[in-house]
């Protein structure tokens, strides 16, 4: 470089330290010629301590990114790599320490204005006392939360006042509004726990004097509040049963109803009209049951104008020979068929049927079997099974265990286990109230011809249907049916109020309701 031009580099070089330019210095004092030159070190070095204070201003100003890149511009110069070191020793562990400083205030002000957020203004405001004043997001988080804590207020008041003028409804609606806000205030909390409580007992006085509909209306109000949701959970049950009992009498199930207005009379003792209901249901269900099942039942169900009966009606010639009568006129063989019968339900099961009042129990392995043949270590006739009027008896010449006691002749009652003999045990049911017929529920180790895993003891009439007060259980039906026999004949009609009568004839299966099945005379086969 010529020396007049060196010379002028150099000037530069002093003038940009002394204003302060120092990168333009750098960058001149950068310059090989420059930096090789006597003058071009002193300026370097006296580069290096301006470039040091200057990492000392930033550090003292908390721009710690500033002073690191000054240090590194310092470290360029040669300058005294002590000095640089222990600056920069400094400037790390204060620039660690606020940048952990902020980290908490940030997370301090992000819990607490989730506290607010989510209703705890209480926890938010504890929260803010410790943060620092002049900070623009605290202060901004601490008008937020006066803010919301004067609106909570307000609507405090409002629900008290339309608590107090009866109008409870929208007291809650503000309540609700008010603890949305302000969950845990104790003034809400106290509000709420007045309104629940005078809303609960409105609707339970609802209940018990039978205005289901403000009952519920009642309840509804309870709603938005999400602490009454288990006080008003037993009364949630009574009207659910309530509502299902009044569907069940709307399709004519009037002994499912009773069920139902039973089990919520148990529940809810002091409801007088749940009780009248039962008596009524009860009346209701045994008139209709006794009419239908009855000769004029009978006949206004199965007859129309032409004396015609609606199984008649549409329905395709048969032959002869696959017809069975049995009526008044027929002849003493096929009337007996109706004593002894074999009833076959799809997806039923196989079912003895005995009309008469009296029934044998003996093994199968007999020339001349008895009524129940078992396939067991028994006697011809091991004992007897006999109705008197609703009762039944069992008498055996033999010790028989029946419901855990032993003798020779007892009352059979409903649920009692009846044991003759290790293979031969059965349960006695009488699952309808409204019918005085039995059902012996053979055990599973106990083997009777034709497969039989009931034997129906039948008096007046056998219910067929999914329920468990059915003679007859069957699921693959939605209805009810009632066998019974009228006039020497046998009939099966559905329980609703408008279900025809519809003749049964012998060995032909037929289908009503979605319940197929088909009765036959009883024929022994062995297995």
């Amino acid at each position: 470089m010529f020396r007049g031009l060196l010379h002028a580099r150099l000037k530069a070089a002093d003038r940009a330290i002394s204003s302060g330019r120092l990168d333009d210095a750098l960058r001149i004092t950068g310059e090989p010629e420059i930096a090789a030159h006597p003058k071009g070190a002193k300026l370097r070095a006296r580069l290096a301590d301006a470039l040091i204070e200057r990492a000392r201003e930033h550090y003292r100003a908390d721009r710690f990114t500033e002073a690191f890149l000054a240090l590194g511009k310092a470290d360029r110069c040669d300058g005294s790599q002590s000095k640089i070191n222990e600056l920069r020793k400094q400037v790390a562990a204060v620039a660690d320490e606020v940048s952990r400083q902020h980290t908490e205030r940030r997370q301090q002000l992000e819990m607490a204005k989730h506290r607010i957020h989510a209703g705890s203004l209480a926890a938010g405001r504890r929260i803010l006392e410790d943060a620092p004043d002049g900070e623009e997001d605290f202060d901004h988080l601490k008008r937020e939360l006066e803010s919301r804590e004067q609106r909570g207020t307000e609507l405090l008041t409002q629900a008290n006042k339309r608590f107090a003028d009866g109008q409870v409804g929208s007291a809650i609606d503000r309540l609700a509004r008010s603890r949305k806000i302000n969950a845990h205030d104790e003034q809400a909390i106290q509000l709420e726990r007045n309104i629940v409580a005078s809303v609960i007992k409105s609707a339970r006085n609802a209940f018990v004097e039978g205005r289901l509909t403000q009952m519920r209306q009642e309840l509804d109000l309870l709603d938005p509040l999400a602490t009454a949701q288990s006080a008003k959970r037993d009364l949630k049950e009574y009207l659910t049963l309530a509502q299902h009992a009044s569907r069940a009498i709307g399709v004519g199930d009037f002994d499912e109803a009773r069920r139902l207005a039973q089990r919520l009379a148990t529940l809810a003792p002091q409801a007088k009209w749940v009780k009248r209901s039962i008596d009524l249901l009860t009346k209701v269900d045994d008139n209709l049951h006794q009419l239908g099942s009855g000769p004029l039942g009978d006949f206004a169900l199965n007859s129309n104008a032409n004396g015609e009966s609606p199984n008649q009606r549409n329905a395709a010639p048969r032959p002869l020979d696959m017809t069975q009568t049995i009526g008044a006129n027929a002849t003493g063989a096929a009337r007996s068929m109706l004593q002894t019968l074999h009833l076959l339900v799809d997806g039923g099961g196989s079912y003895l049927i005995l009309r008469n009042s009296h029934a044998s129990i003996g093994r199968a392995a007999s020339n001349d079997p008895a009524n129940i043949a078992i396939f067991a270590d028994l006697g011809e006739r091991h004992a007897e099974l006999t109705r008197v009027e609703d009762d039944y008896f069992l008498m055996s010449p033999h010790e028989v265990e029946i419901g855990g006691r032993k003798g020779r002749q007892q009352l059979l009652r409903d649920g009692d286990k009846v044991i003759l003999a290790r293979r031969a045990k059965f349960t006695f049911r009488l699952p309808n109230r409204r019918s005085g017929s039995a059902l012996l529920d053979i055990s599973d180790t106990t083997k009777m011809t034709n497969d039989v895993r009931n034997v129906i003891l039948m008096k007046d009439t056998v219910m067929i249907g999914p329920g468990h007060s059915s003679h007859v259980i069957c699921t693959s039906g939605g209805a009810n049916l009632i066998l019974f026999e009228r006039g020497g004949a046998l009939w099966v009609r559905g329980m609703g109020r408008n279900e025809p009568a519809v003749a049964i004839d012998m060995g032909v299966t037929q289908e009503i309701s979605g319940i197929s099945f088909v009765v036959q005379p009883w024929t022994t086969r062995t297995i």
